[in-house]
């Protein structure tokens, strides 16, 4: 029954498209609520397990967004060589924060999710931004075409879930 109402939930969020013209808190909800519904149902996790999952992953992805943005490319070519040693320094200290995030997610996930389905998120959220990166593209292009509404793919679906035979995680 949990997992008709997950996957109902699912389906609606998945119904909703993203659309390149909303104004970005709604647009930013909508891909949030697509990624929520993407993750559940590709890790198939019961009511129980997302519970206690969101929680932990939502803390993580605030923290991983509090370390902040990368300089901006166009800086960098102005920057005179003491500022790109420094920015190389906060470049390594942002990296080594964020693998640190991860390991810390992965310990506290360890207590609520099996082993399997801990390894299948970081596969999982790749899915997720490549399918999303792919959608925002094609939405410019016909954008930029003077096409906007024509030859759009339907909304972000998944790949049917692997079997519990294979070996694809």
């Amino acid at each position: 029954m949990k997992l008709i109402k997950n996957w109902g939930i699912f389906l609606f969020l998945l119904v909703s498209t993203v659309s390149i013209a909303q104004p970005q808190p709604q647009r930013k909800e909508k891909i949030k609520a697509l990624k929520i519904g993407f993750i559940t149902e590709q890790l198939q996790l019961t009511a129980k397990e997302s519970e206690k999952f969101w929680p932990i992953y939502n803390k993580f992805e605030a923290d991983r967004k509090a370390l902040g943005k990368r300089a901006p490319r166009s800086k960098v070519d102005s920057m005179n060589d003491q500022e790109l040693a420094k920015l190389l320094d906060d470049l390594l200290n942002r990296q080594e924060q964020q693998l640190q995030l991860k390991r810390q997610l992965i310990q506290d996930l360890k207590g609520v999710l099996p082993l399997r389905k801990i390894v299948k998120l970081e596969f999982v959220e790749k899915m997720f931004k490549r399918e999303l990166l792919q959608r925002l593209r094609e939405g410019r292009r016909g954008k930029d075409k003077g096409r906007a509404g024509r030859n759009r793919r339907p909304p972000m679906s998944p790949p049917p879930p692997p079997s519990p035979m294979s070996d694809d995680y």
